[in-house]
């Protein structure tokens, strides 16, 4: 079976996930993206062309010789490729390799193992220009392992995602918030202008800042 995959490379983890923030990861970036995200950080993973074909063999084998337990599998939009993914996933849980699996809230991964499995789910919102393209299947049966994300540039943003939380929550209750300030040239005190509206609104929720962005790592 293969994966069509842009790069493998290893580096910090900057995202939520249940295994801690900031951990060591082997990434496994796949090619190809069904959305076009207004201010997507990974435009060169958005085509197919972008990547070639590896067995998903080759692809365990590399993971168990780099010694790392720890596996993000991100995009592009992994769940494009959900068959080999869900391969994929079933491989590494047999080596007992800890996996967290980035989406963008398009197709449901609801047919994935879920033992070793942390799923973060991107909620788009009104910046993303790609809100209606969410499919609420996608963020039904989420568990106390998985996160909903939301990368928040403005005010609008921020309500946005306020006000979908409880819908979310009525399908996966014990899944976790978690709000991404996004960063432009134009709104570097941004990120503090976020935690503060979260404070004064005693959100529930999680402060994201990823991580390797402020390392400089990639």
């Amino acid at each position: 079976m293969y994966l069509n995959v842009n790069e493998i490379f290893t580096s910090i983890d900057g995202e939520v996930n249940a295994f801690g923030q900031g951990g060591v990861s082997t990434f496994i970036r796949l090619a190809g993206c069904n959305l076009r995200c207004r201010w997507c950080d990974t435009v060169r993973a958005q085509i197919k062309e972008s990547g070639s074909e590896m067995m998903v063999s080759d692809i365990v084998q590399e993971i168990v010789s780099s010694g790392i337990k720890k596996v993000t599998i991100t995009g592009g939009e992994p769940l494009i490729q959900i068959g080999s993914v869900t391969y994929l996933v079933n491989r590494l849980i047999q080596e007992r390799i800890k996996i967290s699996i980035e989406t963008n809230g398009t197709i449901s991964a609801a047919n994935i193992r879920r033992v070793w499995v942390s799923l973060i789910v991107d909620y788009k919102l009104p910046s993303s220009d790609m809100t209606n393209q969410m499919n609420p299947s996608a963020f039904k049966n989420l568990n106390v392992c998985d996160f909903v994300k939301f990368g928040v540039v403005d005010r609008e943003d921020y309500e946005s995602a306020k006000s979908v939380s409880g819908f979310i929550h009525s399908m996966s209750p014990n899944v976790n918030f978690a709000y991404s300030p996004v960063m432009t040239d134009r709104n570097i005190a941004f990120p503090n202008t976020l935690a503060n509206w979260m404070i004064e609104d005693k959100l529930d929720a999680i402060f994201s800042y990823q991580l390797h962005k402020i390392l400089g790592v990639a």
